[in-house]
């Protein structure tokens, strides 16, 4: 990859907020910029989940669809199937 592409990945996750500048180090004579995660993991996943078509177009049932999928998952523990209860017992209306 060229340096001047580096920079414009880098100038564009900047302006998206995924990246933010950490601080500066030396490299040689120069300083340049450290970066560092904007978003968690789990924000990052939110966000792409969000961003897919059958999210766009069927909202309810895409969510509905994705945590009956999760929970029925063998590798969740009772641990955090009651995680899971007390955020919904929470959002619950």
């Amino acid at each position: 990859m060229e340096k001047s592409t580096i920079h414009i990945l880098l100038n564009g996750l900047l302006e998206k907020g995924a990246i933010k500048v950490e601080g500066f180090a030396r490299t040689g004579k120069n300083y340049g910029r450290t970066y560092s995660s904007a978003v968690t993991s789990e924000e990052y996943f939110i966000m792409q989940f969000k961003q897919s078509a059958y999210y766009r177009k069927y909202k309810s049932s895409a969510i509905t669809g994705f945590l009956s999928e999760l929970i029925q998952d063998e590798d969740i523990d009772n641990e955090a199937l009651e995680e899971i209860l007390a955020i919904l017992k929470t959002r619950k209306i």
